[in-house]
């Protein structure tokens, strides 16, 4: 089971953030890591793929800012990382970013496809759908526990809804956050 997973490099979430007249973050003297929710997406990938086989790979938007983020990934097991370092992505908004990542998730044999459910930095919460709709895969989002079952095509998943959880199935490829 090939697992690609779409990482973000942002400002540390235990630092004091300010923002640009524009409402941007500010990065300049700030830590940057590893997105947390794309953190936990690539620990359950590296965990699918040890219950399966396969490998992860990471996808990731930035500069050579973005590389701890990618190195982050590969040091918890990712077996490949990408990094699509294009000046003109950074005021991109979440078309522009998802449209550039399913390009480039073409390239990139994967049986699953795997994200933060939001970007600690933005929280817009609208980049891997958008990614999900290009490339034609159904989306699961706001993914607690992900099982699958590569044998049969499937993987289900448990999502938090407004009053509670609803566990869905669903087939593979596919997107999840």
């Amino acid at each position: 089971m090939n697992i690609a997973v779409c990482i973000k490099q942002t400002v540390d979430t235990e630092a004091e953030v300010g923002v640009d007249a524009e409402g941007r973050v500010l990065t300049e003297g700030q830590t940057l890591v590893i997105d947390p929710y794309g953190e936990f997406a690539v620990e359950r990938a590296v965990q699918l793929v040890e219950e399966h086989g396969g490998e992860v790979a990471v996808v990731c938007i930035g500069g050579d800012e973005a590389l701890p983020a990618v190195r982050h990934a590969l040091s918890m097991g990712a077996a490949a990382g990408y990094l699509i370092d294009d000046r003109a992505l950074d005021a991109a908004d979440a078309a522009a970013r998802a449209r550039v990542l399913a390009a480039a998730l073409e390239r990139v044999p994967a049986d699953l496809v795997m994200g933060g459910c939001k970007s600690a930095d933005t929280a817009g919460a609208q980049t891997m759908p958008r990614v999900a709709e290009l490339l034609g895969l159904p989306c699961v989002q706001v993914v607690t526990a992900l099982e699958a079952d590569p044998a049969a095509g499937t993987a289900r998943a448990t999502r938090e809804i407004d009053d509670g959880v609803a566990v869905v199935d669903v087939a593979l490829p596919a997107v999840v956050t």
